[in-house]
């Protein structure tokens, strides 16, 4: 393989793990919030807000895994214990 094959390939890499992982979106929401609450340490602001993101995210997915919606659109908890 010569350098260009190996840039090209290390590019489309790249982009996939971009796209799959959201991070545009993530760097436009994180610019938005910058432009709207215009901090003065930048850096601490944005440490902040993705710690508070990555906590949604996570409490988001522990919610979604451990429900599910029933045949009429209602939630219904995956835990069976008060099934008696």
């Amino acid at each position: 393989m010569n350098s260009s094959t190996n840039v090209d390939q290390l590019m489309n890499q790249c982009e996939t793990y971009l796209l799959e992982n959201d991070v545009m979106n993530l760097i436009k929401q994180c610019l938005h919030q910058l432009c709207l609450h215009q901090p003065d340490n930048p850096a601490r602001f944005l440490k902040h807000y993705l710690l508070a993101e990555q906590s949604t995210t996570i409490l988001s997915q522990t919610l979604s895994s451990s429900r599910t919606v029933d045949d009429h659109g209602r939630r219904k908890s995956n835990d069976n214990s008060n099934d008696n």
